[in-house]
């Protein structure tokens, strides 16, 4: 079971927000309230073992990618551009080896090779408790702090971090570290819709200059914004805007 909140659903072009690692829907706040997007349905989901929706009794990118695809295939969608933020960038680009968006936009999710490349990621000390099934509460908070959220939006994200399955976090890692998920780079190559990977300056967990060094494989539409991993929390407004011009260019 998916849970999921489903906005505007009469509209005929539809957004999907896939969210990050340990996070839930409620960090899209800042879109499922914006008015920028009243012409366009907006289903905003869980992952599974993340918010409201089930566990599994194992995860991989490409086993969250088929359980997403199924849902998305059952409500008929037409017009679909998927918007991934971090780990839910990675589920997005794996969703196009079964379903063909009209787009698809990334931030804070740097494309993997196969066999993966470690200088995808910036070592960062702080991000500790990604890694781990049951960090401590000073991880977490560490962790809420280099991603820039503020006190408000602090403790709605510990708790997402808290109600996750604990399991989730090192066998994503290592289904990663061991090569068991699909070139990326390669699904993006191929893929016959527009792609837009937003690159946030601040942001301390990716490198951004890993994935300006994969450019030159596709012509693909970059934005810049001044903020940390989670852009749309940090900086709801400019991040909005910005999606609204891609998505106004989409369709």
């Amino acid at each position: 079971m998916i849970n999921y909140i489903d906005v505007n659903p009469h509209a005929s072009q539809t957004l999907v927000f896939i969210h990050g690692n340990s996070h839930s829907l409620k960090t899209f706040k800042g879109q499922i309230s914006s008015s920028l997007f009243k012409d366009y349905r907006m289903l905003f989901i869980d992952l599974p073992g993340h918010g409201d929706s089930e566990r599994l009794p194992k995860y991989s990118l490409t086993i969250i990618a088929d359980i997403l695809v199924s849902f998305l295939k059952k409500l008929e969608l037409q017009n679909i551009i998927l918007i991934g933020h971090s780990l839910g960038g990675h589920v997005a680009i794996n969703m196009l080896e079964s379903l063909t968006p009209k787009a698809i936009f990334l931030y804070g999710t740097p494309p993997l090779n196969n066999p993966f490349v470690s200088e995808s990621f910036l070592a960062n000390a702080n991000a500790v408790a990604l890694h781990k099934n049951i960090p401590d509460d000073e991880e977490i908070y560490t962790l809420m702090t280099e991603m820039k959220y503020d006190d408000f939006s602090m403790l709605d994200h510990f708790n997402d971090f808290r109600k996750t399955d604990t399991k989730f976090r090192t066998e994503i890692l290592e289904d990663v570290i061991n090569s068991q998920h699909l070139n990326e780079i390669k699904i993006i190559d191929t893929f016959v819709g527009q792609v837009s990977i937003l690159l946030a300056r601040q942001d301390s967990l990716i490198n951004n200059s890993y994935i300006e060094n994969l450019l030159s494989f596709k012509k693909i539409d970059t934005v810049v914004i001044e903020a940390g991993h989670s852009p749309h929390v940090e900086a709801p407004l400019e991040f909005n805007t910005i999606l609204l011009k891609f998505i106004q260019k989409v369709f």
